[in-house]
């Protein structure tokens, strides 16, 4: 499971999803942000915690997942923030 810490305070789904998609240049499919969730098609790639001191966004570990996690791991933004894996 990958875990990003945000220490600043936590971004948009929206946010997070188009700039992770920036990153992967529309490999795997595009991620959406809905509501606290990031998806693909139907299926939760990662879902944002604003209710944990700090706030997080714990990506599901599944195989299918990990390019989605590993393209969030060059985000600017993120890579400003406390990551855990």
């Amino acid at each position: 499971m990958a875990i990003f810490v945000f220490e600043k305070g936590v971004i948009s789904a929206e946010e997070l999803a188009q700039a992770i998609n920036t990153v992967m240049k529309g490999q795997n499919g595009k991620l959406r942000g809905v509501g606290d969730c990031l998806k693909v098609e139907e299926r939760v790639v990662a879902v944002i915690h604003e209710k944990t001191v700090p706030e997080s966004v714990i990506f599901v570990d599944k195989e299918v997942n990990r390019p989605f996690t590993e393209a969030a791991r060059e985000v600017a933004f993120l890579r400003e923030f406390k990551g855990i894996s």
